[in-house]
Formats: C-alpha cells, structure tokens, sequence
C-alpha cells in the first residue's frame, strides 16, 4: 500500500479575499488513494479546524480579519500511511 496524493485548494487560485464583505475561504482537498481512505485532516496556522471522514472534501474557514492564513491538509488511509499537501498560503484584504 501507498500514501495517499493530497492536492489543496482555497477557491480560485491567487484570488484575494476581502474582509469583511466574503465571511468564509472555501478549503477543498483532491484526494486519491490506491486502496481506502480514512479520514482527511485540515490545518490552519499548524492548528487542527477540521477532520473529514467522507468526500467531497471540503471546508469553509471563517474570515475574522486581514493578512495571510496558511492552510495544510494530511489524508490518511486506511492502512495507517498518510501524506501531507504542500502549505497552501491565502491572502485576505479589506
């Protein structure tokens, strides 16, 4: 068995949110894995904000105010292997 492939994504890619007139990042994992899956971790700022066990994949992240979110996603399958996305960095501007 193999790790899972992890791909993340916040919407469009390089789109620039605005604060306070959009409330939520939309989060999306594309995950494949040769056997099963188990479950799909979301980070924020290295904290955990969600654990999906089901597809689609998805998370919508409140906006709370301006800067920069950073955002990683660890699938794992169900043999125990995982793997992380690379850190997906979201700009939010007012």
């Amino acid at each position: 068995n193999i790790p899972p492939t992890v791909v993340l994504n916040a919407g469009e890619p390089g789109k620039v949110y605005r604060f306070p007139s959009e409330e939520a990042i939309p989060i999306s994992v594309i995950v494949a894995d040769n056997l099963a899956l188990d479950r799909v971790e979301i980070y924020n700022e290295g904290r955990l904000v969600a654990t999906l066990r089901e597809g689609p994949f998805a998370y919508n992240h409140p906006i709370t105010a301006v800067g920069t979110e950073t955002f990683e996603a660890v699938a794992f399958d169900a043999a125990g292997n995982s793997n992380a996305s690379t850190v997906l960095t979201v700009e939010v501007a007012r």
